[in-house]
């Protein structure tokens, strides 16, 4: 029997694979408000049950994705990306059929049987970009998949639910699963050799890792107490539904700049000062999203927001992978920002049930933001340092 032919790791082919798994994995962090919806429409549940539903699913994510982070460096990552994506389908397989047979049991089995598929392609997909030769342009790449692919969704959901019924949003979801899986055949699985010269060097992080972690947990809970609440603020200073749709897609069309920004960015230097610019932009706006009474002020706001975050995200796991050449540590961030986005609704839903208002959350969100940079100005620094000690 003929050996597989190994994929280079830095290949348009193996980009295109982590691409797909990456955003297949995170994908429900884009979509929730929509699945949430069709959730409480399928059954007639609250919509705080089907929250609590979402928070589940998000749990086994994070929970997969910190097991595999365990043993990262003896997994074959190409038959772990394969399983994660069949996982996902067989997952939202049998959400189509508990909806349409009323089976909420197996609706609650179907979520967690995602959420591990998701967390399995995450984590795979976030460990494998560290060991790119570019980590920083490879991150971009997963963000400006994540804007295209839920510029995809946020079309296709709603007409799908029209059209279908509650039925049709996880069938969509199904549908982009089976296309983007035959792309994992390409997933490239690097020699033993290199993880363990890689992981020589990240055994010595100790603080520095802590760090790290803690700063894409802030970055997960800051944006992911706000952002589901994101329709409901929207009516409360007047937009109708449809205006708030709009204001979201543009949102999404022009984040592309973001992931631009940082590919250009990445390699020019100054990382620690565009990091700071990030954390403060996402800091401003959202002040401005739970104080503004001005339809353009908060439309803005949401639309800076996007651009950032999708331009903050790829510098900052590039500077993960910078410390993290085995991927260890990117797949071990994977499970935080599973953790941390299950944790943001969670904590705003408690806060608000409590008597807090949107206005609360807003500084629940900017001072997560501002922990980024705190967390985040240790490492950056350093990594200027040895980045002009290698130049």
């Amino acid at each position: 029997m003929r050996a597989r032919p190994p994929i280079p790791i830095d290949s348009k082919r193996a980009l295109a694979a982590l691409a797909a798994s990456n955003a297949l994995g995170v994908l429900v962090l884009y979509v929730i408000p929509l699945l949430v919806g069709a959730t409480s429409d399928g059954f007639r549940a609250r919509e705080g049950t089907s929250g609590i539903v979402s928070c589940w699913e998000l749990s086994v994510m994070a929970a997969a994705s910190m097991l595999l982070a365990a043993r990262y460096g003896s997994l074959d990552k190409r038959r772990w990306s394969l399983a994660g994506a069949l996982a996902f389908l067989l997952g939202y397989l049998l959400s189509i059929w508990s909806l349409n047979t009323d089976q909420w049991s197996v609706f609650l089995i179907s979520r967690g049987v995602v959420g591990a598929g998701e967390g399995i392609l995450f984590g795979v997909s976030s460990g494998l970009a560290a060991q790119t030769a570019r980590p920083d342009r490879t991150f971009a790449w997963f963000s400006g998949t994540h804007i295209v692919v839920s510029i995809l969704c946020f079309w296709a959901l709603p007409i799908a639910t029209e059209s279908l019924g509650p039925i049709g949003a996880f069938i969509t979801m199904a549908a982009i699963g089976l296309l983007a899986t035959p792309l994992l055949i390409w997933t490239p699985d690097p020699s033993i050799e290199r993880e363990r010269r890689a992981a020589a060097t990240t055994e010595r992080l100790g603080v520095t890792a802590v760090l790290l972690l803690l700063s894409v947990g802030s970055l997960n809970l800051g944006l992911n107490t706000l952002f589901p609440f994101t329709e409901r603020i929207g009516i409360s200073i007047g937009f109708t539904l449809p205006e708030i749709g709009r204001i979201l897609s543009w949102g999404a069309v022009l984040s592309i700049i973001g992931p631009i920004a940082a590919g250009r960015f990445a390699a020019s230097g100054g990382r620690t000062l565009t990091l700071g610019l990030g954390a403060a932009s996402q800091v401003v706006a959202a002040f401005i999203f739970v104080y503004s009474v001005s339809h353009l002020l908060w439309a803005g706001a949401y639309v800076v927001s996007s651009a950032a975050l999708m331009y903050f995200m790829p510098l900052l796991y590039g500077l993960v992978a910078y410390y993290d050449r085995s991927g260890r540590i990117n797949a071990a961030a994977a499970s935080v920002s599973a953790w941390a986005s299950a944790a943001g609704p969670l904590l705003a839903g408690l806060l608000l049930n409590a008597g807090g208002s949107y206005r609360l959350i807003g500084w629940l969100t900017a001072t997560c933001y501002a922990a980024i940079f705190a967390f985040v100005y240790r490492p950056s620094r350093a990594a200027e340092r040895g980045l002009r000690v290698q130049g």
